[in-house]
C-alpha cells in the first residue's frame, strides 16, 4: 500500500485539523521508548513500521507528503503540540534548540522521570 494512503487510513481528523494516529505509539513521551499499541489516551509519539524499522510517524508523514527532512534541521516540530498528529501542515523541521525555545515560550516541559509537565522559567 502507498505510504501516504497508509498514513491517511491509520489516522482520524479532529476539529483542530490534526490527523490523529490510531496505530502504535511509544510507551512514553520521551525520545526513546518501546512501541506499544494504544487507543485514545496514550502519552507517546506515533510510530509506524517502514522498511523493517519502527519510525516516528510524524517524520514519515513529513517525508511522504513534503519531502526530505533538511540535515540542518533534523527535528520535526508539531505546531499543534499533539504528539500523535501526522498532518504535514502541522509539522515543520527544526533544531533541538528551537524545540526547547518553543517549550519554554509555552511554559511547559516534561519531567523525564515522572512524565509530568513542569513549568519552564
Amino acid at each position: 500500500m502507498d505510504l501516504r494512503r497508509r498514513l491517511l487510513r491509520r489516522s482520524r481528523r479532529n476539529r483542530r485539523g490534526c490527523w490523529i494516529w490510531q496505530g502504535a505509539t511509544t510507551k512514553s513521551g520521551g525520545c526513546h521508548g518501546a512501541a506499544r499499541r494504544l487507543r485514545g489516551s496514550g502519552s507517546g509519539y506515533a510510530v509506524v513500521w517502514v522498511d523493517g524499522k519502527t519510525r516516528r510517524a510524524s517524520r514519515v508523514s513529513y517525508e511522504a507528503f513534503v519531502g526530505p527532512i533538511p540535515e540542518d534541521r533534523p527535528f520535526i516540530l508539531h505546531a499543534c503540540d499533539n504528539r500523535k498528529c501526522v498532518n504535514p501542515l502541522h509539522l515543520t523541521p527544526g533544531t533541538h534548540e528551537k524545540n526547547m525555545q518553543d517549550c519554554k515560550a509555552k511554559g511547559r516541559i516534561r519531567n523525564q522521570s515522572t512524565g509530568r509537565i513542569v513549568k519552564c522559567y
